[in-house]
């Protein structure tokens, strides 16, 4: 059976709130990792564009002042994991480029 996208969201929206009333960080980001083109085709508009995701889907981003703690999230909205990571412009601009807020 297939969770509705909006459901997995709303699921993964209510973990980042209560992250953020429980742990009290600076700010918190709810995020979906953009997919990668395979194939496009068509000049000069692109009328074919294959997008794939080998990538979890979602990621939630608790900042505080000297680090950041990142979980993991499927598509279906199951929790992966969470990893801890320095607060630096390096990480921060790796996951703007790759990702979408939510």
């Amino acid at each position: 059976m297939m969770i509705s996208t909006r459901k997995v969201l709303n699921k993964i929206i209510n973990f980042g709130t209560r992250e953020f009333k429980e742990k009290k960080p600076s700010k918190v980001k709810n995020l979906r990792i953009k997919d990668e083109t395979i194939f496009t085709r068509g000049e000069p508009f692109k009328r074919i564009n294959i997008a794939q995701s080998s990538h979890h889907h979602y990621l939630v981003i608790v900042e505080y002042n000297e680090n950041l703690r990142i979980y993991f999230f499927s598509k279906s909205g199951m929790l992966l994991g969470g990893e801890i990571f320095d607060n630096t412009s390096k990480y921060l601009n790796i996951i703007k480029k790759n990702t979408v807020k939510e």
